[in-house]
């Protein structure tokens, strides 16, 4: 299996290279995200502060559904990064985000119609 991987990556690399912003950048939000998902099913930390979730936050960010100033409201909030990435990604369920002093409601609206769809509240 790591031969296989190893030998994808060597294949993907010179691509890599060509393939423009924003859709790179899309890619990298694709992969930490999943990174963090399954360093949170494993109970592991993470990078969470790495380039790559700083990248994956800026694309999330800047996405059209922001665009009526959720961005600008988000980035004032004193929410980490991560934080931010994770419940933009949907990752986090509305109460969660609440709790947390985001805006849950907000973004679950703005993340409506993309796969990005936050989890339901469990009750109780």
């Amino acid at each position: 299996l790591r031969r296989a991987l190893v030998a994808q990556i060597a294949s993907f690399d010179p691509v890599l290279e060509m393939i423009p912003a924003p859709v790179s950048s899309q890619f990298v939000m694709d992969a930490v995200t999943h990174e963090h998902d399954l360093r949170e099913a494993l109970g592991l930390d993470g990078q969470q502060d790495s380039t790559a979730v700083h990248v994956a936050l800026a694309w999330l960010m800047a996405r059209e559904p922001l665009a009526d100033g959720l961005a600008d409201r988000l980035s004032a909030t004193p929410t980490s990064p991560f934080v931010l990435m994770r419940a933009l990604s949907g990752r986090m369920s509305v109460a969660r985000m609440d709790q947390l002093g985001l805006p849950g409601a907000d973004i679950a609206a703005a993340l409506v119609g993309t796969p990005l769809v936050p989890p339901a509240d469990l009750p109780g």
